[in-house]
């Protein structure tokens, strides 16, 4: 993959590992967009890095991803490749047996293994 002169988005940017992808990609030549939900750490981040490009946005909010995807369509028409860093998390217990997607019922794996005799 060519990694310079490219257009690139790294969402979850604005901190740790994204941050780090993005200061990388623009030392290589790239025009960089990362976002994040605090709009404060962005406005920290844009401060110490000025050639970064920064957006607020939040993945978890369905009306903010459809915001950002505009913005970025209309403000950088060359973008090709984006980096989806950032995540939501939550809160499973892991113990409890799944539900079964088509009908409710829990799903109960074999503990002995996979295999079936006949």
């Amino acid at each position: 993959m060519k990694l310079t002169g490219r257009t690139i988005l790294i969402t979850g940017g604005s901190a740790g590992i994204g941050l780090a992808f993005a200061l990388k990609f623009l030392e290589l030549g790239n025009e960089v967009i990362v976002t994040g939900r605090r709009q404060a750490v962005l406005d920290q981040v844009k401060a110490k890095h000025p050639k970064l490009h920064t957006i607020q946005s939040d993945v978890a909010d369905p009306a903010q991803i459809a915001a950002l995807a505009a913005r970025v369509k209309s403000n950088f028409p060359k973008l090709d490749v984006r980096m989806n860093n950032a995540g939501i998390m939550l809160y499973k217990n892991l113990k409890a047996p799944a539900a079964d997607l088509a009908g409710g019922r829990p799903v109960r794996k074999n503990p002995v293994g996979s295999g079936t005799s006949l």
